[in-house]
């Protein structure tokens, strides 16, 4: 959403009006007050922020994800699950886990408040994102995430 400077609760609109060879132009920016005034259309006319509808708004709460959620997951989709070290060990290592071990890992890692979870925002959607932890031996500890 694009606001009047120096005020959160005034937005701007874009005005985008019609050129020669069916082309369309951005030619200003207005609030509301404005186009109103230029064009009488009145305010409850206009566009409402994507970012005050219910479903953006249900994407910004911190998503849990539960016992039920985790199993409706497809998880055969799930492609390239891959991961990697955090030990200095310079060598590489590829490693390959069941869809079923991986999703243990993640009931195990959404219930781990230590590893980070966070969000994606962008102007029309919310994505999450969270680290999981992969413990694949004793020895072998990796790390990937899903974003959902």
């Amino acid at each position: 959403d694009l606001h009047l400077k120096g005020s959160e609760n005034e937005y701007l609109y874009g005005i985008i009006i019609k050129g020669g060879n069916n082309t369309w132009t951005l030619d200003s920016f207005m609030t509301g007050d404005q186009i109103m005034a230029k064009y009488t259309i009145n305010s409850v006319q206009l566009p409402k922020s994507s970012r005050q509808s219910p479903k953006f708004k249900r994407k910004m709460i911190n998503l849990v994800m539960t016992e039920d959620s985790i199993q409706a997951a497809n998880w055969l989709n799930a492609k390239g699950i891959t991961g990697f070290q955090t030990a200095a060990d310079a060598q590489s290592t590829t490693f390959k886990i069941c869809h079923q071990r991986f999703i243990e890992h993640c009931k195990e890692s959404f219930e781990d408040q230590s590893l980070p979870h966070f969000r994606i925002l962008d102007s029309h959607w919310v994505d999450w994102i969270k680290i999981i932890r992969v413990e694949y031996t004793p020895s072998d500890t990796f790390y990937t995430a899903i974003q959902y």
